[in-house]
Order: C-alpha cells, then structure tokens, then sequence
C-alpha cells in the first residue's frame, strides 16, 4: 500500500477512511515478543478459556497502534505525525 499524500488544505470536516483488519494469532505473538506484554490472556488459549473472555485477545495497544495505519496511511497519509491519542475499550477483540 502506498500512503496517501493529502495537505491540509486537500482534508475537509467529514472526510473518512477506514479498513478491515484481522488479528491473527501470529499478530498477536508477534506483537508480545516486540512489545514485552506475555501475558497469558493474548497468548495462552488455555489460560483464556479460564478468563471471563473465554479465548485470547488481542492486546489492546496492537489496536490502537491501528490508528498509526489509518492516519499514516490514508488520511492525511504520509504527512501526517500525530501527538496523541486516548482509547476506551468497550469490548474484546478476539484473535
């Protein structure tokens, strides 16, 4: 995929990118070995099924490094270097 390349003056209110994602379970390994994070609820099914969730998830810093794609990619693209942001998770995501 190559980013898109949009000034400031080629975005408007409203404009909207998104896309699909799966997280399978080599994203979430990999995401944990790079990350530091082992814990079991991403990784070991075994251990999930003893959670209230029933089976790993993804972790939820994996998703938010998701927006990095959205904004670095699409909309503004290659331009863009965002500051901040804050997340709320409202429900599992599962691998």
């Amino acid at each position: 995929m190559i980013p898109k390349d949009l000034s400031i003056d080629e975005i408007s209110v409203g404009d909207q990118a998104s896309f699909d994602q799966v997280w399978s379970k080599k994203d979430v390994q990999a995401f944990a070995e790079l990350c530091g994070d082992m814990n079991p609820i991403h990784i070991d099914a075994e251990y999930a099924r003893t959670t209230k969730f029933g089976r790993p998830i993804v972790h939820g810093m994996l998703l938010g490094a998701a927006c990095s794609k959205l904004l670095g990619m699409q909309l503004p693209g290659k331009r863009c270097l965002y500051l901040k942001q804050s997340l709320t998770f409202k429900k599992p995501v599962f691998i």
